[in-house]
This record gives structure tokens, sequence and C-alpha cells, in this order.
């Protein structure tokens, strides 16, 4: 017997599905969740449970928009003010050194948030030398 729903289906809010991703919204900073990580001014948050987190920056709902950052950081004023037109709020690297700062400048003056990249040796677990 298959059964028909006649109602409609209630859906959630769509809620981030990957906590870690936005604990490392600010760059340098690692917010676990229910923390706060303060960077730039902003307060990102970081709250909820498996399968009903919740991404707040500045006590506002948060949802990234973005993509992995690949350019040289010398590019960065080139390309970032057509990514934010194009409706980009956050960008990640791939890691983050002390050349990272010249693009952490020039996201933040182009309204973007930074989800910055930590490099791990491949295959680094403890006493692999990784």
């Amino acid at each position: 017997m298959t059964r028909i729903r006649t109602t409609p289906r209630r859906t959630a809010p769509r809620r981030i599905a990957a906590p870690l991703a936005a604990g490392l919204l600010v760059a340098g900073a690692l917010a676990l969740p229910g923390q706060q990580a303060h960077a730039a001014g902003s307060v990102v948050k970081v709250t909820g449970a498996q399968g009903d987190w919740r991404l707040t920056v500045d006590g506002q709902p948060y949802q990234i928009k973005g993509l992995t950052w690949g350019p040289a950081i010398a590019d960065a004023d080139r390309y970032l003010p057509d990514l934010r037109s194009m409706g980009v709020n956050t960008i990640r690297t791939w890691g983050t050194d002390a050349t990272s700062k010249p693009l952490f400048d020039s996201a933040a003056a182009h309204g973007i948030k930074v989800i910055a990249g930590f490099w791990l040796q491949p295959g680094g677990g403890p006493g692999s030398g990784g």
C-alpha cells in the first residue's frame, strides 16, 4: 500500500552543513561550536547540533556564497571587486602564512569574509613527520 501525503511537507530553514568551515570563517580564528571568534569587528558563532547547525555573523544568519581563492595574492584587488559584484561574500584559501595578510586586508576592504585554510602535509598523522 502506498501512502500519499496530502499536506505540504514543512521544510526547515537551510542550515550550514559544515561547522568546521564556518568556524574558520574569520582569517586565522578557529571558533568551535558555541564559541565566538572575533576579527575585523565581527562576531562569528556556530551553534546547534548534528544536522541542525546555524552560522551567524554579528548576530545575523550567514549563508556562505563563495569559492576557493586561486589567483596570486597580489591579484586580490584586481579580482575581489568582480567577485563581490557576483554575490560572493566568502573566499577560502588553501593555506595561510605570513604572505596572506594582503589578501585578508583586501578581502576585508571589499566586504568579503575569509575561511583561512591551514595546509597539512599529506599523510601527516602523529609520528609521520608530516
